[in-house]
């Protein structure tokens, strides 16, 4: 069958996309990278992604310069639109995320990212959509207690608990075992794998924990819109479902310390301090007098997720203590 030269350009040409798109992803998974753009819960779709690209651009290469007998040249295949414009439109959706992939860094989000989408001083877990996306992570209920009764209780989570919170309604009743636990420790340690969580679980009970120490960390926030005072800035996180294009930028304001070091925006800190509340913009948020803040090295992990059971997660994290 003859097959006109501008087809195989066209195979050629689409094989070298596919490649180089195969080279960018499989790039990425070498150098661990995938962070930057994907949930860990995602990455595992993504894996195979290399080797069926560089599969399908052996075989378009193959057809782009078999002879007119092989069976490969059938001239079944999509013909390309008649239009340059909408070839050219085709041909640009392939090459932008090789280009961007190959001009920029990777890099994780910051201060620019958190203003353009929307910094808030409230835990994304409260919006309805996103508390959708957290359900979806949990095990059935049969299952949640099974693994619960299987676990051995540490002797500071089996103790009679010093408060014992009750939940508003049945969406919340994990933030409430959850405050129950964090009330009882003498320092609230906000660790990345329920971070969002216990952020949420003290905003849900936020009066009941005024004065309780707390130790966090995040970049630098700092933007005129969120009404801070002089010494005040907000300790920042990005809170990833699925890739970083729905992260969503939270965190806490902090009141440094008398004579405190002034730090930078996108500043990764350590802040320690006593949990307070603030009004801003008519809307009470939590707020730490700190009575530490020291720089931190940025994590190997930049962003945060949704836990699938935040309860199970601390007190294995007590366990391992």
């Amino acid at each position: 069958m003859n097959v006109s030269p501008s087809s195989r350009l066209h195979d050629g040409f689409q094989a070298v996309l596919m490649f180089a798109l195969a080279f960018y992803i499989g790039s990425l998974v070498k150098t661990d990278a995938l962070h930057y753009y994907l949930a860990p819960r995602m990455e595992k779709w993504i894996l195979l992604c290399p080797i069926l690209l560089g599969l399908m651009a052996v075989f378009t290469a193959y057809r782009a310069i078999a002879p007119e007998d092989d069976p490969a040249v059938c001239g079944c295949n999509h013909e390309m639109p008649k239009s340059a414009f909408k070839r050219g439109a085709i041909y640009v959706l392939f090459l932008l995320p090789v280009a961007f992939g190959a001009l920029l860094p990777n890099r994780a989000l910051g201060s620019a990212a958190a203003s353009t989408k929307g910094f808030s001083l409230t835990s994304p877990l409260q919006d309805e959509h996103v508390s959708k996306e957290k359900a979806a992570l949990r095990p059935a209920a049969g299952e949640a207690a099974q693994q619960a009764a299987s676990k051995p209780k540490s002797a500071k989570t089996a103790a009679q608990p010093a408060k014992v919170f009750a939940a508003p309604d049945a969406y919340n009743e994990e933030f409430a075992r959850l405050a129950t636990l964090l009330y009882a420790e003498p320092v609230i340690n906000v660790t990345p794998d329920i971070y969002s969580e216990t952020i949420g679980a003290i905003e849900l009970f936020k009066e009941d924990f005024i004065g309780k120490s707390i130790s966090l960390t995040g970049f630098v926030y700092k933007d005129d819109s969120l009404g801070q005072s002089d010494g005040e800035f907000a300790v920042g996180r990005f809170l990833v479902l699925c890739c970083t294009a729905d992260a969503l930028p939270f965190g806490v304001m902090v009141k440094s310390p008398a004579n405190a070091a002034s730090f930078d925006k996108d500043t990764w800190v350590k802040v320690t301090g006593k949990i307070n509340l603030e009004t801003i913009s008519g809307q009470q948020v939590l707020r730490i007098d700190a009575s530490s803040i020291n720089a931190a090295a940025p994590p190997s992990i930049p962003y945060v997720y949704p836990s699938a059971d935040s309860v199970a997660a601390f007190e294995q994290d007590q366990q391992a203590q």
